[in-house]
């Protein structure tokens, strides 16, 4: 919150740091616009530790939607009222690109498979960065201000015309698209693969 409120707000007021009159608002423009971020790109940047991927059984591989892939702690195969644990069977994990390839197929297409990992971009909040992690790629951080300031300047825009409903103002915002420089940082992170 406290880089976005610096890098929104004017230089003028100087009271952005203990000013918190707009923090829903910034709070849900932000969330809204990382959640669109993943939607665009298939995958969920923000850092997981201990996050959870599910998916159906059936494949030799899997696509985690959160990446870089720091560990993977747990693969288990549910099906027919039975659970196995199968993480010793994961031949290679490809950390950069989060995909993790078994010895071979694992159950079939109507057994359950949860894998517990971490991973997903660190963004550095002031900590020090959890060993093992990737911290979010400054180029993409850049991309999520820009959207954020043309989504303040939309709603700022809402305000001015009497928009208070937070029905509407949530519908308004959703039909603003990202900024094509916003789209370009983003194509390169875009995930083919299905997840």
């Amino acid at each position: 919150m406290a880089q976005l409120k610096a890098r929104i707000t004017p230089a003028s007021m100087a009271t952005y740091d203990t000013d918190t009159e707009w923090d829903t608002d910034l709070i849900e423009i932000g969330n809204a616009v990382a959640e669109e971020f993943n939607s665009r790109c298939n995958r969920i940047f923000q850092r997981g530790a201990g996050a959870v991927y599910e998916t159906t059984g059936g494949g030799a591989s899997f696509a985690l939607d959160r990446y870089p892939v720091e560990s993977v702690t747990s693969l288990v195969k549910t099906g027919k009222g039975t659970s196995e644990t199968l993480t010793s069977q994961i031949y290679q994990l490809h950390g950069k690109t989060g995909i993790v390839e078994m010895d071979g197929q694992v159950g079939w297409h109507k057994d359950k498979v949860a894998i517990t990992y971490d991973g997903g971009y660190w963004l550095n909040d002031g900590g020090a960065l959890p060993s093992g992690a990737t911290e979010l790629p400054t180029e993409i951080l850049n991309a999520w201000v820009m959207q954020c300031q043309a989504q303040v300047t939309h709603l700022g825009t809402l305000y001015e015309a009497g928009v208070t409903n937070d029905e509407a103002k949530i519908t308004l915002l959703r039909d603003l698209e990202l900024l094509p420089a916003v789209r370009a940082i983003l194509a390169p992170y875009k995930r083919f693969t299905g997840i």
